[in-house]
Order: structure tokens, then sequence, then C-alpha cells
């Protein structure tokens, strides 16, 4: 945890470690997705 801290650390949730958390917006720019809320997804790996 302590590596991960030194270079995963996210201010933008308040220095909480992040990774794996990539996504590209095909449509629904400027949209506000709220927690719940059913989305459409594909993954490719």
């Amino acid at each position: 945890m302590d590596i991960l801290l030194a270079y995963r650390a996210n201010p933008r949730v308040d220095g909480g470690v992040t990774f794996g958390v990539n996504a590209i917006l095909l449509e629904g720019a400027g949209a506000i997705l709220r927690c719940g809320q059913q989305i459409e997804l594909e993954l490719d790996f």
C-alpha cells in the first residue's frame, strides 16, 4: 500500500489510491451520472 500511495494517490478523492479506472465516453458529454443510475457499457480487453 505504501508503494501505491507514492504514485497513485489521487487528490480528486482526498488522496485515496486509485487505479484501473479508465473509461472512454462515447456519448452524453456534459450529462450527470448519479450513484445508482443504470448505464450501458461495453468491455474491451
